[in-house]
């Protein structure tokens, strides 16, 4: 099945769905990287270092056993020969650690798979002439002892010297491969490090990206029908049946707009029925459906914009633990290059720029949410039981509805005080102020400007609506309130609204008087009992 076809629900679940696909596979990718990681610098501090300092090590002892041995030789001193031996026999078990500790981290290496078999060949090489040069230094010993100075001179000059140098040579090879392979493994660590960044970067920037494109079509899909339904209302309002609404998808937003329209020519086919198509004027019945329809989406995509910010901070979170183990381990010129790589990005402007959208997204919901509830507060025509409402909160309602008809004309002045609520017929009223307010619209000419005020007694509280429109004279305003009389063009009214809103204001035990000059204006001035 088509995506398009789809609920709302269903694609957002999706789309979030994959967002949060995205974070999970970075999650897992990361910490694989990280095990990896951690294995490479364990194998390079714990195990490639200590093999390279040991054999530095076991290298500079045998040298200086060597050297020992040759200032023995020449020695003639019995004290001094005596303090040498000690010392050429603490070497010796220098000599004997150094082996035994190299031994145990060789064991470590070969159980982890890093042990070559170069270091073996050349560690073996070691050894066996180590084992040589440690006979010839107990037969050097002998000679030395016996006085036999030219014996053992000879001897460390000869015999001994091949053992010292092949065993020494392959030692320096061991240390020197030793020290290549710390920096081979470090090297990868680096290669370990640059590979899960860059590829986590990469994901986070594509989830971040697919997060707002997800979240803007999200918003996209239910503000353009809304705004499409807002522009047919207005036409409608104005006696205009004959709209279309482009329907796209056939998810609730496409069933809404396509009862918008069925219920538009139903309005059209009943325009005849006079009273009846004055109360559909209001739209009260369709801007319930609306609401109701649209109050669960928006709902959905606010709910879902401090989550979303929540696993992006995770995310970033990730990043920085990086940078934190990169400073842990003083590694910072091994990663210079993803330094550079986030620099050229401009990694701060993209995470400032991400909560500026985030914010963006949130507000725009916040304002659907506030049309939302301007949209079920008016559509209340249908009530039949009288319920406590305010009458401050049902004028802002009416005048949300006809915001446009208004924006960059008219300018609206408020001045409400504090008034108790009442029992009444909130959808009526609403329908009461809809006419005021359209008829002091219409009575302006170019721009100007609508006074509303409310106030309370201890009987009765007022709303005054009053205009700078051309005005009536007295013989007009006589016949206001008469049905079918309409100072409108043939075609353009019906003459029941001020008819209808006098009955309503009645059937409240109200009142609704009228004060008009021409060309100074009109005042509409209703008194509503504080009780009914």
């Amino acid at each position: 099945m088509k995506l398009s076809n789809q609920s709302l629900r269903t694609k957002q679940l999706i789309g979030f769905g994959a967002i949060l696909l995205m974070l999970i596979l970075v999650y897992l990718y990361s910490i694989k990287k990280m095990s990896d990681l951690n294995d490479e610098i364990i194998a390079v501090s714990n195990n490639w270092l200590p093999r390279a300092v040991a054999l530095s090590e076991l290298n500079n002892n045998t040298a200086n056993l060597r050297i020992s041995q040759f200032e023995h030789a020449y020695t003639f001193d019995e004290e001094k020969m005596r303090e040498q031996e000690l010392e050429m026999i603490e070497l010796i078990d220098q000599i004997t650690e150094n082996i035994d500790t190299y031994e145990k981290l060789k064991e470590e290496s070969e159980a982890q798979n890093i042990y070559t078999e170069a270091e073996k060949n050349l560690y073996r090489l070691f050894t066996d002439n180590w084992e040589v040069y440690q006979d010839l230094s107990f037969e050097f010993f002998v000679l030395s002892r016996e006085n036999k100075k030219q014996e053992a001179i000879d001897l460390l000059n000869n015999e001994a010297k091949e053992a010292a140098l092949i065993g020494g040579g392959a030692l320096e090879q061991l240390v020197n491969l030793c020290q290549q392979e710390s920096f081979d493994a470090a090297q990868r660590a680096e290669k370990t490090f640059r590979s899960a960044k860059g590829f986590t970067t990469i994901i986070i920037i594509g989830a971040i990206i697919l997060s707002l494109y997800i979240a803007r079509k999200l918003v996209n899909m239910i503000l353009r029908p809304i705004k499409q339904l807002r522009t047919a209302a207005g036409y409608i309002s104005k006696g205009d049946y004959d709209i279309y609404i482009d329907i796209e998808n056939n998810d609730e937003m496409g069933e809404l707009s396509e009862s918008f329209v069925h219920m538009a020519h139903s309005l059209e086919e009943a325009q005849n029925k006079l009273v009846q198509s004055e109360k559909m004027a209001s739209l009260g019945q369709l801007t319930a459906g609306v609401a109701h329809e649209i109050n669960n989406p928006v709902n959905f995509v606010l709910s879902n914009v401090n989550p979303l910010k929540r696993d992006i901070n995770d995310v970033i979170n990730v990043q920085k633990k990086y940078e934190e183990v990169i400073k842990y381990h003083n590694l910072e010129n091994q990663f210079a290059e993803i330094e550079k790589f986030k620099n050229d990005l401009d990694y701060e402007y993209t995470l400032n720029e991400i909560d500026k959208l985030l914010e963006g997204i949130e507000e725009g919901g916040n304002r659907t949410a506030e049309i939302v509830k301007g949209l079920r507060n008016f559509s209340r025509l249908d009530e039949s039981e009288m319920k406590i409402a305010n009458i401050n909160e049902c004028v802002d309602s009416t005048l949300m509805m006809l915001k446009n008809q208004f924006k960059n004309r008219i300018e609206i002045e408020k001045d409400f005080s504090e008034v108790p609520d009442i029992f009444c017929y909130p959808g009526k009223l609403n329908q009461v102020f809809m006419n005021l307010l359209s008829n002091a619209g219409q009575a302006i000419d170019g721009k100007g400007k609508i006074i509303i005020k409310t106030w309370n007694n201890d009987q009765s509280i007022f709303v005054s609506i009053t205009d700078d429109g051309k005005g009536m004279d007295e013989n007009t305003k006589s016949k206001i309130f008469e049905p079918f009389f309409t100072t409108k063009d043939v075609g353009e009214g019906t003459g029941l609204g001020l008819s209808i809103s006098y009955g309503i204001i009645q059937d409240h035990n109200g009142s609704i008087d009228v004060k008009s000059e021409l060309k100074k204006g009109t005042e509409f001035i209703i008194s509503l009992p504080n009780k009914q």
